[in-house]
C-alpha cells in the first residue's frame, strides 16, 4: 500500500482514533405498532386493552423486502444480530430447514451507491451455506444457540441502508439489530469499505478453476466460506485436493499458494476429524462426524457435503492494483462440483469486479 498500512489489527485498520463516538443501533424493534398477544400470553391482555403499541419483529412477505432505518454517517457498523423463522413449525425443524438461509437476502449499500457491497444469502454470510444451521463460533461470524453474528467492522463516511431481501415463497418472520458508532467529526483518511458477495458454479467446468474473487483497485481480502459437494458418488472427497491461489497486482507467480483446500482452511487429511470451529477457521459442515480411516473408505459411495471458512487478519492479503484468487476442485480441475462461496474483503472505492466463471486465457497456471 502506498501508505504502508498495518493490516496486523483489522480494528485498527478500519476504526478511527481520537474520534468520539456514540454507540447507536437501529433494529425491528417499533414502538408504532398496537400490540397483539397470542391467546398464550394471557399476561399481556392488560397491555392490549390499554393499547399499547410495541413490536419486536417485523413479517417479511414473499419476493418483497425490509429496509433498516438508515444509519447516518460518518460512522462504523460493528455489530449485526439477526434471527428468523417461518412460523412455529419452523423452529420445530429449526436445524434442518434451509430455504430462509438460502433465499433471504442481506444487501447492504455504503454512501448511496447503486449497488450493494454486501450481497448474500444470509446462511452463507453468517459462515454456514447448504442452508444448514450449525452452532460455532469465530472473531468475525458465529451461529450461536439460534442466533446469528457478525463482526466485522463496516466504516462509512455518510450513510448505510441495510435491506432484507425475501425472494422465498413464504412468510419469513425476522428480527434484527444493528450496532453501529457515529463519529462526532468526518473521516481523516479514505476508509476502506466492507465487502461480501456470494457467487455459485453448479456445476464447476472440467479443467477450469473456481473463482473466488476478481477485483481491480486497491484493497485488502479478508477471507471466504467455501461450500464444496462432489457430483459423481465415485470421486468422494478428492474435489480437497485442489489448491488455492492468490495473484495480487497481475503478478506471474502466485504470492500465496495452499497445497489442498483443506489447507488453507486450516485442516488436513480431509478434516480427519470432521467439523470444528476456532477463531480465524473451520469446518462447520462435514459428511462425517470423523473421516478417518472408514471416512476416505466409505466417501467413495456418497455425495460429502463440506463447508468451510477462513478469515485473514495478521495475514491479510493487501492489493494495490488488483487481486485473482481461485481455488482447483481436484489436483486438476478433474473432479466435477457444485461450489458456492462468500467473499469478504475490504476496498477503497471505486473497485471493480467481475465475478463470472474463469475462462480458459484468463488466468496463469503450471498445467496450463
Amino acid at each position: 500500500m502506498s501508505s504502508y498500512v498495518d493490516f496486523s489489527n483489522l480494528e485498527e485498520l478500519v476504526f478511527c482514533k481520537n474520534i468520539e463516538w456514540k454507540t447507536k443501533q437501529v433494529s425491528t424493534h417499533s414502538h408504532d405498532k398496537p400490540l397483539v398477544a397470542h391467546f398464550t400470553q394471557r399476561q399481556w391482555k392488560f397491555m392490549v386493552e390499554r393499547r399499547l403499541k410495541h413490536q419486536d419483529y417485523t413479517i417479511i412477505d414473499p419476493q418483497s423486502k425490509f429496509h433498516f432505518p438508515v444509519l447516518e454517517g460518518p460512522g462504523c457498523i460493528v455489530n449485526i444480530w439477526f434471527t428468523f423463522s417461518s412460523g412455529l413449525v419452523s423452529l420445530r425443524k429449526y436445524y434442518n430447514t434451509w430455504e430462509i438461509r438460502q433465499k433471504v437476502y442481506l444487501r447492504i449499500y455504503f454512501d448511496d451507491e447503486k449497488t450493494p457491497s454486501v450481497d448474500s444469502p444470509i446462511g452463507d454470510f453468517f459462515g454456514v451455506g447448504f442452508g444448514k444451521y450449525r452452532e460455532f463460533k469465530s472473531k468475525f461470524l458465529e451461529e450461536t444457540s439460534g442466533g446469528y453474528v457478525c463482526r466485522f467492522p463496516m466504516p462509512f463516511q455518510r450513510n448505510t441502508r441495510l435491506e432484507v431481501v425475501n425472494t422465498s415463497e413464504k412468510n419469513v418472520i425476522f428480527y434484527g439489530a444493528v450496532t453501529y458508532h457515529q463519529y462526532d467529526k468526518p473521516f481523516t483518511h479514505k476508509p476502506y469499505y466492507f465487502h461480501s458477495k456470494y457467487r455459485e458454479e453448479m456445476p464447476t467446468t472440467p479443467e477450469i478453476p473456481y473463482k473466488l474473487l476478481d477485483a481491480k483497485g486497491e484493497g485488502f481480502y479478508i477471507g471466504c466460506v467455501l461450500n464444496q459437494v462432489n457430483i459423481k458418488r465415485s470421486d468422494g472427497l478428492r474435489f480437497l485436493e485442489g489448491n488455492t491461489k492468490f495473484y495480487v497486482d497481475g503478478e506471474y507467480e502466485p504470492s500465496l499458494e495452499y497445497t489442498g483446500t483443506e489447507d488453507i482452511f486450516q485442516g488436513a487429511w480431509y478434516y480427519i476429524a470432521g467439523a470444528f470451529s476456532a477463531p480465524y477457521h473451520g469446518c462447520t459442515v462435514h459428511s462425517w462426524k470423523k473421516a478417518g480411516i472408514l471416512g476416505f473408505i466409505m466417501s467413495g459411495y456418497r455425495k460429502n457435503q463440506i463447508s468451510q471458512y477462513r478469515f485473514h487478519e495478521v495475514d491479510a492479503i493487501p492489493f494495490r492494483k488488483s487481486l485473482l484468487v481461485f481455488t482447483h476442485h481436484g489436483e486438476f480441475d478433474e473432479v466435477q462440483t457444485n461450489q458456492s462461496s462468500v467473499t469478504y474483503f475490504y476496498a477503497h472505492h471505486p473497485i471493480q469486479t467481475n465475478w463470472e466463471p474463469l475462462k480458459t486465457g484468463e488466468f496463469i497456471d503450471e498445467y496450463y
